[in-house]
């Protein structure tokens, strides 16, 4: 096996951002990346759901995903969940030469703190060389975990989805409940929106409006089945403009009324 400094030099950084719920959305989706996630819950509390079992998340627990672990967050209503995330390609954790599908850290040390509001600064203020910078503090994140659970990195090799695609698939992963467009897209990325088709197409054989579209259908359905919403509610949480539209869409993309899939499964 490799030293953790000859892995960190193949280790290749998607992205680092924190989410934060609002109090009204806590609902979310199951994904997968391609990739490494190691989340740090900075408050709140909610609970972490993975090959069909929960668990419960608080303030100052890691949980770290490796690649291609159906996985999603859900986010308590009077909590809510607030968390750093670093997506890092070409590495997985692995303890003791087994490699489960994620590990969840409790009560995780004071020093992780200050590099915290680092990276959070960093994010926040967007200086010039800030990808550099967040490139370190990530991989400094990375070693403390391994050194406080006694873990080892292994490198993979993953060369089949570029990081431009991965940055916009996980954008829209974060912000399909929003009002986005291609333009928004190009505007907050920073990348010209044909190439932004081009790449997301080679990379998922779709368009970016394809897959959100296909994240509000995902959440949609859940939320038809799991709660107790009315149709226009759960198009609102859901990102769609309207009911009707909501109707429309979920009509053309599931093939039945929004109210025909919610008795069909109850």
């Amino acid at each position: 096996m490799k030293e953790i400094h000859d892995v960190l030099q193949q280790a290749d950084l998607i992205y680092v951002h924190q989410s934060k719920f609002s109090e009204e959305d806590w609902h979310s989706t199951l994904h997968t990346h391609y990739f490494t996630e190691v989340m740090y819950v900075l408050s709140g509390k909610g609970s972490f759901i993975v090959e069909g079992k929960e668990y419960p998340i608080k303030a100052h627990d890691i949980v770290v995903v490796n690649p291609y672990v159906r996985h999603t967050e859900k986010s308590s209503g009077d909590f809510p969940l607030w968390y750093i995330v670093i997506g890092v390609n070409n590495i997985r954790f692995v303890k003791q030469n087994k490699c489960e599908s994620h590990y969840i850290f409790r009560d995780v040390l004071d020093e992780m703190v200050p590099l915290l509001k680092l990276i959070i600064a960093e994010i926040n203020e967007k200086q010039q060389g800030s990808e550099a910078v967040l490139q370190r503090l990530a991989e400094v994140v990375l070693v403390k975990v391994l050194r406080s659970n006694n873990f080892s990195l292994v490198e993979i090799e993953n060369k089949n989805i570029s990081k431009d695609g991965a940055i916009i698939k996980d954008f829209i992963d974060q912000h399909y409940k929003e009002n986005l467009t291609l333009d928004v897209l190009s505007n907050r990325l920073h990348l010209d929106k044909y190439y932004m088709i081009h790449i997301f197409k080679e990379n998922f054989s779709e368009t970016p409006m394809n897959y959100m579209m296909q994240k509000r259908l995902e959440n949609a359905k859940e939320l038809l089945i799991s709660t107790d919403y009315s149709v226009g509610q759960i198009a609102e949480i859901a990102g769609f403009t309207s009911q009707s539209y909501f109707n429309q869409a979920f009509k053309k993309g599931i093939g039945i009324s929004p109210n025909q899939y919610r008795k069909r499964r109850h």
